[in-house]
C-alpha cells in the first residue's frame, strides 16, 4: 500500500513546482521561456530492516543510502521473540516525521528526520502493520491484529489513531481479521483498511471514529494463517475515486479496482503472483504492484484498466513506491536484501541499492525533504546572449546555498562543465538552451537560459550541381562562386518519416561519407519522440542521448573526422503516436579561392531517395534523389493462419495455439484478456468467461497481416 504526499518547500523567486492542498503535486509553473525552471522537492525512502531492526534512509536523487536508524524499542510488549521486526512506514506530508510499525512488539516509532532518530514511540497493541497518514499530517492510522496462539489464526484487527502533535493514542477501531494496507482518502474523510482473513475492506468515517461500511474483496475467507491469498495491499487514486487493492485469490492474483462511490469492484486485472505492495503516479495515470511470487512489477494504465509492462526486479519485492515528481519507483527486495531502482519512463531498474536485510517498508515509505533543510538555488548570468559562430561565451554563477554545480551547454542531458564559471565555445548555429543545476547535500535546483548561435551570412552569387537529375548512390558535384578568400557553411538535410512500433522507431544509415574539409558536424532531430539515441560507428560505435523537450529530441555533434560511417537512430517514440519525423543535417566548411570560385562534391549513397535540401552560404536548393535503376521483385508479404485444438469450453481452459502462417519472422498474439505472447505456437489458459476474439498479427521485414479466431469460455453454474 502506497499513498506519496508531496510537499512545499521553500523557493526562491524562481517558479517551482506546485503542492495543491489535498497533498498531490497538481501542476508545475512554467515560466515565459516555456521551461519549468525549478525542481527542488527532493525526497527520501525510508527502508525498514526486518532483522536488523534498523530503518536505512535513500537519497532518491543521488540513490545512496545517507544515514542508519535503530529503531529497536528494548520493551517488554514483544509478543514473540525476535526483536521488533520494523514493518510498515508512513512519511509526514512535510517530511519532518516517519512513523514505523514495529509488528513484533505492538508499537510506532517515530522518527524525526532533521536528526534522523527515534524521538518517540507509541504503544498499539497486536501486530502492528499497514501505517497511513492523513493528508493534513495531524493523524496516523495504524492496522493491528490479534491472535488466538493456539489455533494459530488471527481473530479480530483494529485500526488505532495517533496523533501527531501529542505522540498518542486517541482513538481504536475494529476492523476485519488480520488487516495489512491503509489508505487515507485526500480529502482525509475515510480510512480505507484491508483485511487479509476476512477478504474484505473495512470503510472507517475518521469524523465519527466508527466503522462505516464492509467491501468483500475475491472470493470467500481465507482460512490459512500466514498464507498469501488473502488482500493485502491498498492505494486510493489522488482524486478519491478510485481504489486498488492487491490480492493472490487462490493462486490466481490480480489488482481488483473499486469505485468509491458506489463501493463496487468495476475491474480486475491480473498481475504476477502474489502481489502485495502497490503504489499510483501522482497524476494518478499508473500503478505499480509489486508482486513477491514472480519477482516483478506490473505497470497498469489506470485508463485502460491494462498491464502495460512488466519489469524483473530483486527476489520477492514486497513494499513499493514513486517519487513525488514521478520519475521513479522503488521496491524493497526481501530475499535479496536489495532495493530495486525503476525509471518510469523507460520501466527499466537504473540501479540497485543495498538497503538492509529482509527489507519489508510496506506503505508511504518515501516522502519529501523536511521544508527547513536549506535547498540550493541556481542562478547564473553570461556576458553575450548571440553571436555569430564560432563565439564564445562567458558564464558566471551567481548560485545560493550550492556546492557544487553542473553546466549542460546544449540541454541535451550532457553535463559539460562542472566549472563555477565556464567559458564555452558555440561552433554550430542553433538556439541553444543551457541549463545551470545548482546541488547541496539536500537537493538540486536549476535554471534555464538560451543562448542564440547565428550563422554569419557569406553572400553566394550562385552554385550549380550535376547530374541534374541524381540517382540514389550518385556524387553530386557542386560549383559556384562567392567572395574570394572567404569561408562559406555547406548544410545538406534530408527528413524521413519512421514507422513506430510497440512504443519505438529505428532508422539506419549504411555508408555515409564525410569528405576532407573543416569543421564537419551533424545534427539529428526526431519530431514526436520521448527520447533519442544516435548510435555512429567508423571503428567502434559511439553513442549519443537527448530526452525530448516539447515532443523534439535532438542529438548534435561537432568536429566529426572525414571518413565512412554507419549511423543507427532510434528511441521512445511519444505517447499516442504512429510515426516519428527524423531530420538529419551534416555540415562542413569550404574555402573560396582567390577567383572566387569553390568545388565542393556530396555522396548521396547514404540518403533516402526523395527529396532534400542543400544550402550554401545564403543559397539554398531543392534536389530529388531518384531510386536506384534495379528491377525488383515484389516483396514477400506475411500471411496470417492459425488454429486451435479447442474453440469453446468452460473456464479455466487452456487453450493450444498452432502458426499456419507464412513469411513470417514475427508473431504477436492478443488473446483479448489483457494478455499478449510473441511465441509462434503459444499454450494459453482462461480463466474468465467471455467471448474472446484472438487476434495473430504476423510480420516480416515488408508488412503485416492479421487474422481473427473466436474463443468461447463458458461459466460453470
Amino acid at each position: 500500500m502506497i499513498l506519496i504526499s508531496p510537499t512545499t518547500l521553500a523557493t526562491s523567486t524562481q517558479n517551482s513546482s506546485i503542492i495543491g492542498p489535498d497533498g498531490y503535486q497538481n501542476s508545475s509553473i512554467v515560466g515565459p521561456d516555456g521551461y519549468q525552471n525549478s525542481s527542488i522537492t527532493g525526497s527520501y525512502a525510508y527502508i525498514t530492516s526486518s532483522d536488523t531492526y534498523t530503518v536505512a534512509i535513500i537519497d532518491t536523487l543521488t540513490d545512496n543510502v545517507t544515514n542508519i536508524v535503530d529503531t529497536e524499542t528494548f520493551t517488554n510488549t514483544d509478543i514473540r521473540d525476535g526483536g521488533d521486526s520494523p514493518y510498515g512506514v508512513a512519511v509526514t506530508p512535510d517530511g519532518t516525521e516517519v512513523y514505523v510499525t514495529n509488528t513484533n512488539s505492538g508499537t510506532v516509532s517515530v522518527i524525526d528526520t532533521v536528526t534522523n532518530s527515534v524521538a518517540a514511540i507509541v504503544d498499539v497493541k497486536g501486530y502492528a502493520r499497514g501505517i497511513a497518514v492523513n493528508p493534513a499530517g495531524t493523524k496516523v492510522y495504524v492496522a493491528s491484529d490479534f491472535m488466538d496462539y493456539d489455533s494459530e489464526r488471527a481473530t479480530h484487527g483494529i485500526v488505532s489513531e495517533i496523533d501527531t502533535a501529542t505522540k498518542t493514542v486517541t482513538a481504536t477501531i475494529k476492523v476485519g481479521v488480520n488487516p495489512y494496507g491503509v489508505a487515507v482518502s485526500p480529502n482525509g474523510t475515510e480510512i480505507y483498511v484491508v483485511n487479509r482473513d476476512s477478504s474484505t475492506i473495512s470503510i472507517v468515517d475518521i469524523t465519527t471514529k466508527k466503522f462505516k461500511a464492509t467491501i468483500p474483496v475475491g472470493n470467500g475467507d481465507n482460512y490459512y494463517p500466514y498464507s498469501n491469498e488473502g488482500p493485502t495491499g491498498v492505494a486510493i487514486a489522488p482524486d478519491g475515486k478510485k481504489l486498488y487493492v492487491t490480492r493472490d485469490v487462490y493462486g490466481n492474483a490480480a489488482v481488483f479496482v473499486i469505485d468509491t462511490a458506489t463501493e463496487t469492484i468495476t475491474a480486475i486485472i491480473k498481475v504476477g503472483t502474489e502481489p502485495n505492495g502497490i503504489a499510483i503516479s501522482p497524476d494518478g495515470t499508473k500503478v505499480y504492484v509489486a508482486n513477491s511470487g514472480s519477482s516483478t512489477v506490473s505497470v497498469i494504465d489506470t485508463s485502460t484498466n491494462n498491464v502495460t509492462a512488466t519489469v524483473n526486479v530483486g527476489k520477492d519485492p514486497y513494499g513499493i513506491a514513486v517519487t513525488p515528481d514521478g520519475t521513479k519507483v522503488y521496491t524493497t527486495n526481501y530475499w535479496d536484501n536489495t532495493v530495486s531502482v525503476i525509471d518510469t519512463s523507460t520501466n527499466t531498474v537504473i540501479n540497485t541499492v543495498n538497503a538492509g536485510s529482509r527489507p519489508y517498508s510496506f506503505g508511504q515509505f518515501i516522502g519529501p525533504a523536511p521544508a527547513n533543510w536549506i535547498l540550493p538555488v541556481a542562478n547564473f548570468s553570461s556576458n553575450v546572449t548571440e553571436g555569430y559562430v564560432p563565439f564564445c561565451v562567458q558564464f558566471r554563477d551567481l548560485s545560493e546555498n550550492a556546492t557544487s554545480v553542473s553546466w549542460d551547454f546544449e540541454n541535451d542531458g550532457v553535463i559539460n562543465s562542472t566549472d563555477r564559471n565556464p567559458i564555452h565555445k558555440y561552433i554550430v548555429p542553433g538556439n541553444y538552451t543551457v541549463n545551470l543545476t545548482a546541488i547541496n547535500e539536500n537537493g538540486t535546483n536549476s535554471t534555464f537560459a538560451t543562448i542564440n548561435a547565428l550563422d554569419k551570412p557569406v553572400p553566394v552569387s550562385h552554385w550549380e550541381f550535376h547530374p541534374e537529375e541524381p540517382v540514389s548512390g550518385d556524387i553530386l558535384y557542386i560549383n559556384g562562386s562567392a567572395f574570394p578568400g572567404n569561408k562559406v557553411d555547406v548544410f545538406a538535410t534530408f527528413e524521413k518519416t519512421v514507422p513506430v512500433s510497440m512504443g519505438r522507431y529505428e532508422y539506419s544509415l549504411e555508408d555515409i561519407v564525410i569528405p576532407e574539409g573543416s569543421n564537419n558536424s551533424y545534427k539529428v532531430e526526431a519530431q514526436g519522440a520521448k527520447n533519442l539515441n544516435v548510435r555512429v560507428k567508423m571503428i567502434l560505435w559511439v553513442t549519443k542521448s537527448s530526452k525530448a523537450s516539447e515532443d523534439t529530441a535532438t542529438v548534435s555533434q561537432s568536429n566529426v573526422p572525414p571518413g565512412s560511417y554507419k549511423m543507427r537512430i532510434d528511441g521512445n517514440a511519444g505517447e499516442g503516436v504512429s510515426e516519428v519525423n527524423l531530420k538529419v543535417t551534416a555540415s562542413q566548411e569550404i574555402k573560396i579561392d582567390s577567383n572566387g570560385n569553390f568545388n565542393y562534391s556530396y555522396n548521396t549513397t547514404a540518403i533516402p531517395p526523395g527529396v532534400f535540401m542543400i544550402k550554401i552560404g545564403n543559397v539554398t536548393k531543392e534536389i530529388t534523389i531518384k531510386p536506384e535503376k534495379i528491377e525488383q521483385s515484389a516483396p514477400a508479404l506475411p500471411v496470417a493462419n492459425f488454429s486451435s485444438n479447442i474453440t469453446q469450453g468452460f473456464a479455466p481452459i487452456t487453450v493450444q495455439f498452432t502458426d499456419l502462417s507464412k513469411n513470417v519472422t514475427e508473431w504477436n498474439w492478443n488473446f483479448e484478456d489483457g494478455t499478449n505472447s510473441t511465441e509462434q505456437n503459444p499454450v494459453h489458459t482462461y480463466f474468465e468467461a467471455g467471448n474472446y476474439s484472438v487476434n495473430l498479427t504476423t510480420i516480416n521485414q515488408n508488412g503485416t497481416d492479421s487474422k481473427l479466431a473466436k474463443i468461447l469460455v463458458q461459466k460453470i453454474m
